[in-house]
């Protein structure tokens, strides 16, 4: 599901789910969590670098049994959702992902926490939550791209090539060659900042909003039944797709 490793000071994640996409299933993200919190825990590791052995970096929230949850069920996974966001947008660490082909939705999102994303060139990104009525993820979005740009993307549900997301600051190239190895290599030397600083500059860059932002999602989800307009919502996304073959 996930395969962690820890090369001197880096603690690399990657996700190893391609038959899912590697999809956010409440495994996936207890996984992930828990991969989080023994960084943050372990005093000699300075940086995080996410990447993924699939296809795609990470095809967003898990739908595949939808149908048999409630909307309280799906509420505490986007809680859940939001809250392991929300541990790496603060942690103390320095975090880079390397992200090829779609990153979607809550793996958009993912993207959106790490202080650098690094993109290859069939990447793909798109924030469709807004198409549910939910709201994850806004503001930290607004404060890298700015509001203009973060309300065209989520209002619109338009996908992302690199070239557009490099234009916008959402990002930046990924080696064309050995991208991961390189970026192993780079990441293994310390930032300047020590962990107490990182964390003092998390404080002073990046106001704690974490209680707003669950309040946000939140009372996004509990607008109604979640479950329905999820269901609504895919398969209306289904029946786009059809026609456009």
């Amino acid at each position: 599901m996930i395969s962690t490793d820890r090369h001197q000071g880096l603690y690399t994640l990657q996700l190893c789910q391609p038959e899912r996409g590697n999809a956010l299933s409440v495994s996936m993200v207890q996984a992930i969590q828990q991969a989080i919190d023994e960084a943050i825990s372990d005093p000699g590791v300075h940086s995080l670098l996410f990447s993924s052995s699939a296809q795609h970096f990470c095809t967003g929230f898990d739908l595949s049994q939808v149908q048999d949850l409630s909307d309280q069920d799906l509420i505490e996974r986007l809680i859940a959702i939001e809250r392991l966001l929300q541990s790496i947008w603060y942690a103390p660490l320095r975090s880079h992902v390397l992200c090829e082909g779609r990153a979607w939705g809550a793996g958009a999102d993912l993207l959106a926490v790490c202080d650098q994303a690094w993109l290859g060139t069939q990447a793909s990104i798109r924030f469709p939550g807004v198409g549910f009525g939910l709201i994850l993820g806004t503001r930290r979005l607004g404060s890298i791209v700015g509001a203009g740009h973060a309300m065209q993307w989520l209002s619109g549900g338009q996908s992302l090539d690199q070239s557009q997301a490099l234009a916008s600051g959402f990002g930046k190239a990924a080696p064309l060659d050995c991208a991961y190895q390189d970026l192993v290599e780079t990441l293994s030397q310390p930032p300047l900042a020590d962990r107490k600083t990182m964390e003092q500059l998390r404080q002073q860059l990046r106001p704690d909003y974490r209680q707003a932002d669950m309040s946000a999602l939140i009372d996004s989800a509990s607008v109604g039944s979640i479950k329905q307009r999820i269901l609504t919502y895919r398969d209306l996304a289904l029946a786009n797709r059809a026609r456009s073959k």
